[in-house]
């Protein structure tokens, strides 16, 4: 009789604990969720209970099945009894504890005492729902379904598990990694209560390329061996299945039995063998860079004293999931190095004014600086000898990589780790754009061929204020993601470059009188240069051309037009079989900055021009100082007044490269808008070399 009452009841039991538990679970989940930290009695019996409420869901449907024998029933009735009991306690602690929403800040002072007070009550409702589990243990040696036990110490109390593609010849990041220390507590001050008590994580932020993974290594084997953790644990959240099959991985390394369906039983192991640790615990998600296709990372993290976490990442999302940390080019001594050691070169044999070029030439970016030197060690180039390698085959060389290269990444969940270069790298943020990537990457193709530290909205905006195709000849269906009612849309457009950005295909962006401004990192806008093909390129530079023509006059005008002409005569080299002369003006040639060709004229702010002048046109400056000896003085443009003398005076420029940028700047600024678009495109029709573009 008693068992057959134990039967009926064990439903009834059932259902008053789960909904009993997953009230507590929820209650202590939003109190941590509103910013504050449970203590650990606390968190300690919220993660029982989860695991709890599986075994016991599971243990519903085996009931309503009619699998539970008589026999089992009785015991599993009055362990669920117990647990109910302790769960009413629990809650009766909560009403007396957690703060409503209406509470004076001495109310919330009062209950946040009186939690303190009751955490060891809470840790012996723990310990007697721990208690009521050894019922269950009996039942599943009959009934065998997969139950997480603690892991053996031998393992988890003392483990560094991390990929082994760490660098030898790490260089740089020392505030990378001193600025880690403190996030966690283990700076060179004494850590205080207050800092131990705030959720300890930390987000390694930056392009592509700028050596996140290799940092985050780099300061687990050097926290790990000198016992700042005694467990270092890696997972590789590239995307939900590749950290589902990590923590699965690490269950299996500690011996805890795990679920091959259920991966929320899984993530309770986990979490409960953190927990259970007693010395600091570093948990790292590596490669974090889709968090549109991986929201719930956050249900992974481990909330306990004991347990940091970094995240490495190029998605600015992800900022908001730990204190952020962002690794930006090396600087310059780093960055040089780098380049040497990867190499193989001393710094005493090499010239120093070619390797600080070499350096910036590759924007201290360090995959492309580890890259360069593999390329440079295998071919024993010198660095001026490299130097020219670069401009010729720079597409070649930012996608060499060594047989034994250490930058590795699995490009898919179920994909072995492939060997990662500048291009791979970056080609995995475009592939983030979305339905509209076509216009997008137009857009982010198009701004490469300007000048790349400030690209402003009015280069494509202007274009939605004059009928441009028919003034340029240029089709503009790309445009149409950015347009409202065929009308240009500024938020819009905001929009697009602050998702670029968050990808990290833009170096930074800004507000200026109204209007978005942004850079280009000079390393992705080679990229974006070299990654289409020859025809496509000079499709770009007409195209890019023609827009700065149809911009109103200012001082930035002058950098992009700069670009575009010296972009024209590259695009002659491309599309001609003939060799074009290239005689730079001789002030150019002898190094003279081009900006001051025009500062008199335009009377500038000084600092405008400071700021730009260094080493401005790395690509022209080469190529100018290659044909020195051969400059012209192009000052006979000065006089040029009607638009047929512009025209010739463009077209001239275009093929030779011979005029003066300071009067050809000036020469523009007398037409409007829609004029200069016109000799721009007449200019441009009269050249042989354009006529396939």
């Amino acid at each position: 009789m008693a068992e057959t009452l134990a039967i009926v009841g064990l439903a009834s039991s059932i259902i008053t604990f789960v909904d009993a538990a997953q009230k507590v679970i929820s209650r202590l989940k939003d109190y941590w969720e509103s910013g504050r930290e449970l203590p650990k009695a606390y968190a300690n019996v919220r993660n029982q209970l989860a695991f709890m409420v599986q075994e016991v869901e599971e243990m519903k449907d085996e009931y309503h099945r009619g699998m539970i024998p008589a026999d089992k029933a009785v015991r599993l009735h009055d362990a669920i009894q117990a647990c109910n009991r302790q769960t009413a306690r629990l809650n009766a602690i909560l009403d007396d504890i957690l703060p409503a929403p209406n509470d004076s800040k001495i109310q919330r002072g009062r209950k946040a005492l009186r939690s303190l007070r009751r955490e060891k009550e809470v840790a012996g409702i723990q310990a007697s729902i721990e208690s009521s589990k050894s019922a269950f243990t009996l039942y599943y040696v009959r009934h065998p379904v997969c139950i997480p036990i603690r892991p053996k110490a031998s393992w988890l109390e003392r483990c560094c598990d991390i990929p082994a593609t760490s660098v030898l010849r790490f260089v740089g990041r020392e505030d990378v990694l001193r600025r880690l220390d403190e996030i966690f507590g283990f700076g060179s001050a004494s850590p205080s209560d207050t800092t131990l008590a705030q959720p300890r994580r930390a987000v390694l932020l930056g392009m592509g390329g700028q050596g996140k993974t290799q940092t985050a290594l780099r300061y687990c084997r050097k926290a790990f061996q000198n016992r700042t953790f005694d467990t270092v644990l890696w997972i590789d959240a590239s995307s939900e299945i590749s950290a589902h099959q990590g923590i699965k991985t690490i269950l299996s390394k500690a011996e805890i039995s795990t679920s091959a369906l259920e991966f929320e039983r899984n993530l309770l192991a986990f979490k409960d063998a953190l927990t259970s640790l007693k010395r600091p615990c570093l948990l790292v998600f590596d490669n974090y860079d889709t968090p549109r296709n991986f929201s719930k990372i956050a249900d992974m993290f481990v909330h306990h004293e004991q347990v940091c976490i970094m995240l490495t990442s190029r998605h600015h999302e992800s900022l908001r999931l730990g204190t952020p940390i962002h690794v930006r080019d090396m600087d310059q001594n780093d960055a040089e190095d780098l380049l040497l050691t990867s190499s193989g070169l001393i710094r005493q044999d090499v010239n120093p004014n070619h390797l600080a070029k070499i350096v910036n030439m590759l924007g201290r970016l360090p995959l492309a600086l580890d890259q360069a030197g593999a390329y440079i060690g295998k071919l024993h180039l010198s660095l001026d000898v490299f130097e020219k390698h670069y401009i010729d085959k720079r597409k070649k060389i930012l996608q060499y990589t060594p047989d034994l290269f250490e930058y590795r990444k699995s490009l898919s969940p179920s994909a072995e780790p492939s060997v990662l270069s500048v291009f791979t790298t970056w080609e995995l943020s475009l592939e983030q754009l979305g339905d509209d990537r076509p216009h997008l990457e137009h857009l982010l193709t198009l701004s490469a061929f300007f000048d790349h530290s400030k690209v402003h909205e009015a280069l494509f905006s202007t274009r939605c204020t004059l009928n441009f195709t028919a003034c340029s000849g240029v089709q503009d269906d790309w445009l149409q993601c950015m347009l409202t009612d065929s009308t240009w849309d500024s938020y819009r457009f905001q929009d697009i470059i602050a998702n670029m950005h968050s990808l990290s295909l833009l170096q930074k962006f800004w507000i200026e009188d109204g209007h978005i401004v942004f850079s280009l990192h000079p390393l992705v806008n080679d990229w974006l240069r070299t990654r289409i093909g020859e025809k496509d390129r000079a499709s770009m530079i007409v195209e890019a051309a023609v827009t700065v023509a149809g911009m109103d006059g200012g001082p930035e005008l002058l950098y992009h037009l700069y670009k575009c002409l010296y972009g024209l005569t590259e695009c002659a080299h491309l599309l001609s079989n003939d060799c074009v002369d290239m005689r730079p003006p001789q002030k150019i040639a002898n190094g003279y900055p081009v900006v001051e060709l025009v500062a008199d004229e335009l009377n500038p702010e000084p600092h405008y021009w400071q700021a730009k002048a260094p080493c401005y046109y790395r690509d022209a400056d080469v190529k100018v100082k290659q044909q020195a000896e051969k400059g012209v003085d192009g000052s006979f443009y000065t006089n040029l007044k009607s638009s047929s003398e512009t025209e010739s005076c463009l077209s001239a420029a275009i093929l030779t490269e011979l005029a003066d940028w300071a009067d050809l700047y000036k020469l523009l600024l007398q037409h409007n808008r829609s004029e200069n678009l016109a000799l721009i495109r007449n200019a441009l029709r009269s050249l042989p070399f354009l006529h396939s573009a």
